[in-house]
C-alpha cells in the first residue's frame, strides 16, 4: 500500500483570504466591496480594550449547528472582555471546522466590525475548490482520462473536505505506474483554492531476486525467488505480476502468476492469480519417494470502504479452487478444495505515546474438500470446514527516529479438524522463529511476538546508519488439534527469543537476518536440534 505526497502550502490559509489588509476598525462604515469579497480582518489594536460580550455570531458557515458554534464560543462570552479572547473564539471556530466538520483549508477570522448589542461577528472562509490543474507529463503509462476520472469526484464550487480529498489522493496513487502528487494552491477568487496535480512516471517494469534459507530440510533449506512486475500494461493503472522459486536442491519448485485492476472510479480492485507448486520430500528421509504437485486459481475483489492518512479499511472477498495430487510409492492420491473467504483488513495511525501504526485482518474463510478416491468419514474430516484468520500488529515509537517497540498477534480458529493443506504452523521464520517451517501445525493456532528495534545514530555507521535496524524479541505459540479419527486432541506450546538486524537500501539491496534461540518446546518435524536457528533473506531489486 503506497501513501501519496499531500502537500498543504502553509500560507494556502492566507491565499484564501486574499484580504487588502489588515487595520483595527474605529467606527466601522458600511463596505464598498462586492458581496462576495470577504470583509476585511480586523487587526490587533495598539491600546488594549474591553468590552462585555454576550454573543458570538458566525458568518459564511454553511454546516454548522448554531448550538454547537454558541457551546464552542460561550467560554469567551462576558463582561470586561479583551482582543485576545476575540481571537481564542476565532481560532476554536477554525478547530470545529477542521476537526468536526472536516474542512480541509477552511478558517474563521475576525473581520472589522462595531460591537452592538454584545454581539461580536465572527467571519468565515470555507475554503471552496475553484479548478483542478492537472500537470500532465508525457512519459506516464497511465491514460490521462483514467486520472481526471478519478479527480471529477472534486466539483468545482464544493468546500475542500479532509475525507473527500484524502479518498481522492490514496485512490489516485493507488494506480499503478504513476505517483501523483497533490497541492493546494491560490484560487482565482477570495476564499477559494486551486488543486494541483502532478503525476510522476514510475519504472513501467521491476524486478526482484531472492536468496533465503527459510526452507524446510526435507525440500531444502536454501532457495532461490525472482519476480517481475509490468505496471499499468493496458493503461488503467493495473499490473501484471509473474513469481517463481526453487530450492537448491531442486525438491521445491512455484511458479504463479496475477493481474489487478481497477474497476470504474470507487476504488474497486479485481484481480485473478494463478500458481502450481511441485515438491520431493528428501528421499533418505522418506524412501517411499513422496512427492506431488499443488495447482491454485483464484479471483478476488477489494473495496476501500474508507482511504485516508489516518484510517484505511478495506473489504475482500475471494475465492480460491486448489487441486493437490500426492504420491507416495507409486500411488497417486488426489483432492481438491474450493474456498470463499470475506474479510475486512487494513491500518490506521494514533498519537499514543508519541504515535504509532497499527495494522489488522480479519477474516473468515469456509471451504469443502474432496477425495477423489476415499471415504471422507474415514480421514475423520468432514468435508465442509470453516475458519477465522486473525492479525495485528501495532509499531510504537518510544524515541523518535531512535526506539521502536513491535508488537503483533497472528492466529487461526477452526470449527472443526482440518485437512493437513489447511492448518496453521505456529513455527517458521515468521511465527516463533526458532523452529523449523511447518513446526506445529494445527486446526487452531495463535502467535505472539514482541520485538524492540533500534535505529543506530549516523554517527555509529555514517550515512548507512538510517539504513540499519537493530532488534531483539521474544515469540511465543499456542496451538491444538484434533480429535481426529479417535486421536485425542493435542496442544503444543513454543517460544523463542534472538536477535535481528536489517539493511535494507530502498528499492536497491537489502538483508534480513535474525538469530533465534528455543525458550520452551521441543522441535519435532524436522529432527532438528541446532541452535541458534538462522533465517536470513537478501534481496536485490531492479
Amino acid at each position: 500500500m503506497r501513501f501519496a505526497s499531500l502537500k498543504l502550502n502553509v500560507l494556502a490559509a492566507a491565499a484564501l483570504m486574499a484580504a487588502t489588509g489588515s487595520v483595527w476598525a474605529q467606527p466601522a462604515t458600511p463596505p464598498t466591496a462586492s458581496p462576495s469579497a470577504p470583509l476585511r480582518e480586523l487587526g490587533k489594536p495598539e491600546e488594549d480594550f474591553s468590552l462585555d460580550v454576550s454573543a458570538y455570531q458566525v458568518d459564511g458557515l454553511s454546516d454548522a449547528s448554531a448550538a454547537r458554534l454558541a457551546a464552542i464560543t460561550a467560554p469567551f462570552t462576558g463582561k470586561g472582555r479583551h482582543y485576545e479572547d476575540l481571537v481564542n473564539a476565532t481560532a476554536a471556530v477554525t478547530l470545529y471546522m477542521q476537526r468536526e466538520l472536516g474542512y480541509y483549508v477552511g478558517f474563521a477570522y475576525l473581520p472589522e466590525q462595531q460591537a452592538k448589542d454584545g454581539s461580536v461577528h465572527i467571519a468565515v472562509l470555507e475554503g471552496r475548490l475553484d479548478q483542478i490543474q492537472l500537470n500532465w507529463p508525457d512519459d506516464v503509462p497511465v491514460r490521462r482520462e483514467v486520472v481526471e476520472s478519478y479527480l471529477a469526484a472534486l466539483k468545482p464550487g464544493e468546500v475542500i473536505r479532509v475525507k473527500d480529498l484524502e479518498r481522492v489522493v490514496f485512490l489516485v496513487n493507488d494506480l499503478q505506474g504513476a505517483r501523483t502528487r497533490f497541492e493546494i494552491g491560490e484560487g482565482r477568487e477570495p476564499g477559494t483554492a486551486s488543486l494541483v496535480v502532478t503525476p510522476t512516471a514510475e519504472a513501467r517494469v521491476s524486478g526482484r531476486g531472492e536468496l533465503d534459507s527459510l526452507g524446510s530440510r526435507y525440500t531444502g533449506v536454501g532457495r532461490l525467488s525472482g519476480g517481475m512486475t509490468v505496471l499499468s500494461p493496458t493503461g488503467r493503472g493495473d499490473a501484471i505480476s509473474v513469481n517463481a522459486l526453487s530450492s537448491f536442491s531442486g525438491d521445491l519448485a512455484f511458479a504463479g502468476a496475477s493481474y489487478v485492476s481497477p474497476v470504474g472510479t470507487s476504488g474497486w480492485r479485481l484481480g485473478a492469480a494463478v500458481s502450481k507448486v511441485r515438491y520431493r520430500l528428501d528421499k533418505d528421509e522418506f524412501p517411499s519417494n513422496l512427492n506431488g504437485t499443488v495447482v491454485a486459481a483464484s479471483g478476488f475483489g477489494l473495496y476501500p470502504l474508507g482511504r485516508s492518512r489516518n484510517l484505511n479499511v478495506f473489504s475482500l472477498l475471494s475465492y480460491e479452487n486448489k487441486r493437490f495430487d500426492d504420491r507416495e510409492s507409486g500411488l497417486s492420491y488426489r483432492k481438491h478444495s474450493d474456498d470463499v473467504q470475506a474479510g475486512l483488513l487494513g491500518d490506521f495511525r494514533d498519537n499514543l505515546f508519541n504515535g504509532a501504526v497499527n495494522t489488522y485482518e480479519l477474516s473468515w474463510l469456509q471451504g469443502r474438500i474432496r477425495f477423489d478416491a476415499a471415504d471422507v468419514s474415514s480421514t475423520g474430516l468432514n468435508d465442509t470446514f470453516g475458519k477465522a484468520n486473525l492479525g495485528y500488529s501495532r509499531l510504537q515509537n518510544l524515541v523518535s527516529n531512535r526506539l521502536q517497540f513491535y508488537a503483533r498477534y497472528q492466529g487461526q480458529i477452526a470449527t472443526t479438524t482440518l485437512d493437513a493443506t489447511e492448518r496453521f504452523a505456529i513455527g517458521g521464520p515468521t511465527v516463533v522463529r526458532a523452529y523449523a517451517p511447518g513446526e506445529a501445525a494445527a486446526d487452531t493456532g495463535h502467535v505472539v511476538t514482541a520485538e524492540l528495534r533500534f535505529l543506530p545514530p549516523e554517527s555509529w555507521f555514517g550515512r548507512v546508519a538510517h539504513e540499519l535496524m537493530f532488534s531483539t524479541f521474544y515469540d511465543w505459540g499456542h496451538a491444538k488439534t484434533g480429535p481426529n479419527a479417535g486421536l485425542p486432541a493435542t496442544r503444543s506450546v513454543l517460544s523463542g527469543y534472538g536477535l535481528g538486524v536489517v539493511w535494507e537500501r530502498p528499492a536497491d539491496v537489502a538483508l534480513r537476518l535474525n538469530l533465534a534461540w528455543r525458550a520452551s518446546g521441543e522441535p519435532l518435524s524436522d529432527g532438528g536440534t541446532h541452535q541458534p536457528r538462522a533465517n536470513a533473506v537478501v534481496t536485490k531489486n531492479f
